[in-house]
């Protein structure tokens, strides 16, 4: 019998009368050095990934602030610099009419919990629609 070593981890066994049959041979393993080093290369991408993920959620957190400006409505309601959940009160019509004077977004909201879809974004500057925010709106959320 006479064993010829491949590449790729395969041997050619010959044997008298029978002709040649190949059969896997063991991959080669990496020396423990090796071993160790890609254990340690894991672990310690894992501990920074994790270490990355804290940082960003617990010191890069955007500080908290208000809008600088005031909202009004038809009926001489008003909030100066908002910030959150905003109930609005409805005008003399029963209806929902606000003039966004300040520096951000004010989403309009169905219920005064400012949950649930938002019916009218009011820019800064401008007022809400007479559509269905004015049927419709109950609260602002400021972003």
């Amino acid at each position: 019998m006479r064993v010829n070593v491949l590449g790729g981890g395969l041997a050619v066994v010959e044997c008298v009368g029978i002709g040649s049959v190949q059969a896997a041979a063991e991959p080669p393993r990496r020396p423990p050095r090796e071993r160790n080093s890609t254990l340690m290369r894991r672990f310690s991408t894992a501990i920074g990934t994790l270490a990355f993920s804290g940082a960003l959620a617990l010191g890069i957190a955007a500080p908290a602030h208000a809008a600088h400006g005031d909202l009004t409505n038809r009926v001489g309601w008003h909030v100066s610099n908002p910030s959150g959940c905003v109930a609005v009160p409805l005008d003399n019509r029963n209806e929902f009419h606000l003039l966004n004077n300040t520096n951000e977004y004010a989403l309009v909201y169905q219920n005064t919990s400012c949950t649930g879809p938002v019916i009218d974004v009011i820019a800064p500057g401008d007022r809400s629609n007479d559509d269905d925010s004015a049927v419709l709106g109950r609260a602002v959320y400021i972003a």
